[in-house]
């Protein structure tokens, strides 16, 4: 038994590891890192779309992972950003498939003064990928709720649960001016928390996946 984790942990690690390779792949090049935004904001897109109940077509999320400040000089540059792009999705795929849903371990909590935070760049990473797949999600959401109400109320909490602890971790000084009272002082306790809930997320996605048509494959272990 122990040695079939220890196998688990290695693998799981291997294919992080190689979604970390093809991420630096892509910024090795200033020319081609010059088209993308922050790379903790391209793994949190990236995420976003992973999780998704249904993940959109390439040629629709690539561009989410690119900054408006450059355009392609080539075809061939092209197609290297996309399937770079691509082979961290399918990393990514591997990892949840395999239950391996977490936060990379780079990152700690925010500390004063919230500026600059590379939590922050991998989370609105993540909510813009939300965001632009926003009709998938309703989509899927109205098909539940007609065939199982009383578990599309339970998942609906859940998922504002995480959604609401994704954007106080994307902008900080923001949460911090609309939150609770206190709310600076759990900052620590809700981090350790995002592991739980990014799980949470996930599982949302794989139970509303299951009602959206044509779907052959989903991410989360029965």
């Amino acid at each position: 038994m122990r040695r079939k984790i220890c196998e688990s942990i290695r693998k799981n690690l291997t294919t992080y590891f190689y979604m970390l390779d093809c991420l630096k792949a892509l910024y090795a090049e200033p020319s081609t890192s010059a088209l993308l935004h922050d790379a903790d904001y391209v793994e949190g897109v990236v995420f976003g779309v992973a999780a998704a109940p249904e993940i959109p077509m390439p040629d629709r999320w690539l561009v989410w992972a690119l900054s408006e400040r450059n355009s392609f000089v080539s075809e061939a540059q092209a197609d290297s950003v996309g399937e770079g792009l691509l082979s961290v999705l399918r990393h990514q795929l591997a990892l949840m498939r395999d239950s391996r849903i977490a936060l990379p371990n780079r990152f700690e909590c925010p500390q004063p003064p919230y500026s600059d935070v590379p939590v922050s760049r991998w989370f609105n990473g993540l909510l813009v990928a939300h965001q632009h797949l926003d009709q998938v999600w309703v989509q899927a959401w109205e098909r539940m709720t007609q065939a199982q109400p009383s578990q599309a109320e339970v998942l609906a909490k859940d998922l504002g649960h995480c959604l609401k602890v994704f954007s106080t971790f994307a902008d900080v000084p923001l949460a911090l001016e609309q939150g609770k009272p206190g709310l600076e002082a759990h900052l620590p306790m809700i981090f350790k928390s995002l592991n739980q809930s990014l799980a949470t997320y996930v599982k949302v996605a794989g139970a509303l996946a299951a009602h959206l048509p044509n779907q052959f494959e989903t991410f989360v272990k029965k």
